[in-house]
């Protein structure tokens, strides 16, 4: 137990009949405990959630493999953007990525579409 020298103040542990620091003579009842300080504990915050933010982002680069799963990234993406703000960057990803790969094949089939017609009407 940490005590304090009365004449000083000085903390020491409860051995000797003097104070180390000024010689003051120690008697049982003259020195004082010093009380024990408590820190109370405080749990860590829990992290925002990011699910539909993460899931929708998964998908929408799952869809560079898959093409089908482009469109439930976007839905997730979309999702995450308005319930969950910790998660917006990988919402707005998700949702970029989603829309691109979603536009691209549209735009590539009606380029085929146009080239198709213009070479029908050149040969014709």
């Amino acid at each position: 137990m940490i005590e304090r020298c009365p004449r000083c103040g000085w903390e020491m542990e409860k051995k000797g009949k003097f104070c180390p620091r000024c010689g003051q003579a120690l008697a049982e009842d003259a020195v004082r405990a010093v009380p024990q300080t408590y820190h109370p504990q405080y749990p860590y915050p829990e992290r925002p959630k990011q699910t539909y933010s993460m899931v929708g982002f998964g998908l929408a680069l799952g869809g560079l493999i898959i093409w089908l799963l482009t469109i439930p990234g976007l839905i997730f993406g979309i999702l995450g953007l308005k319930q969950e703000p910790a998660g917006r960057s990988y919402a707005k990803a998700a949702i970029w990525i989603s829309s691109v790969l979603i536009a691209l094949p549209i735009l590539v089939i009606l380029a085929a579409l146009i080239v198709a017609m213009v070479a029908a009407n050149y040969y014709a």
